[in-house]
């Protein structure tokens, strides 16, 4: 299917973005804890390829439990954000059902790029919210230099 944005899909609309523990989560020596890293929004590869949602709205209209359909998948956990949040930064936001998984949609990048940059990626994890929490793992971490600065000596 080619990339493109769907009205059908509200900007208040969830997506919710797995998250596996091997791929997607990373020590991070600065704060002394494992966190997302950024590499969690990228985009598959292909020509027309995004980055894989599920659309949770989509799910519970088919009398389906969420949570337990996330967690059905090889995810580990996940988090959501609304159609809204990668909408604001140019990005496209559409449907694409697979056989497997009916509820299934993509966020492609903006038209004259194949990719996400790492300030979208970074946009999209700041924005998202825990829908199934991985423990000890933190969805949010502050920047290092501010929290430097911010102590005492």
């Amino acid at each position: 299917m080619e990339p493109h944005d769907d009205p059908d899909i509200k900007n208040c609309d969830y997506l919710i973005r797995r998250i596996s523990k091997v791929h997607h989560i990373v020590r991070d020596e600065n704060f002394n804890c494992y966190r997302i890293s950024t590499k969690a929004f990228q985009v598959s590869s292909g020509t027309s390829a995004g980055m894989s949602v599920d659309i949770l709205r989509l799910i519970e209209e088919a009398d389906e439990n969420p949570r337990e359909f996330v967690l059905d998948s090889l995810g580990s956990g996940a988090v959501m954000f609304e159609a809204q949040i990668p909408r604001s930064r140019g990005l496209r936001v559409g449907k694409e059902p697979l056989e497997a998984n009916p509820y299934h949609g993509e966020v492609w990048p903006i038209e004259s790029r194949p990719r996400f940059t790492k300030s979208e990626r970074r946009f999209l994890l700041e924005h998202s919210k825990w829908f199934v929490e991985i423990e000890a793992v933190r969805l949010h971490v502050g920047s290092p230099i501010v929290q430097t600065q911010t102590q005492p000596k």
